[in-house]
């Protein structure tokens, strides 16, 4: 082969495109911010860059504000509710904190979905912007 560059100094990531290796990088348990370059969160997977432990993510407080607005409502909600967070008050196996398992795209997607309630769920979120 007369490439200059040999097949093993390509890192699998380099071929996974932002959308991927964001997912991959949250799947390890990475809150890198979504607006992260592919080479700051190429380094996080890589461990060649740390993030701060209480690194902000802007979906994050969307995440509580909904955890928070589904414990203060509930006895009415719990029938009505089919995605993880059904688990959160289980009696042998709960979650208190389901929506982080979930991706951006379907926290949002539950906020769209319930934009009749959003004036109930925005005050539970810890950083109202």
């Amino acid at each position: 082969m007369n490439s200059s560059i040999s097949l093993w100094e390509v890192s699998p990531l380099q071929e996974l495109n932002h959308t991927e290796l964001y997912q991959t990088c949250l799947r390890v348990g990475l809150r890198v911010h979504p607006g992260s370059s592919r080479d700051v969160m190429i380094a996080c997977l890589t461990g060649e860059i740390e993030l701060p432990p209480d690194s902000p993510h802007p979906i994050d407080d969307w995440r509580t504000g909904i955890i928070r607005f589904l414990g203060d409502y509930w006895t009415t909600l719990e029938p009505q509710i089919k995605c993880p967070a059904k688990m959160m008050r289980h009696p042998t196996q709960p979650n208190p904190q389901p929506c982080f398992g979930c991706l951006d795209a379907q926290v949002i997607a539950c906020v769209v979905q319930n934009a009749k309630v959003l004036h109930l769920i925005e005050p539970h979120k810890p950083n109202k912007r």
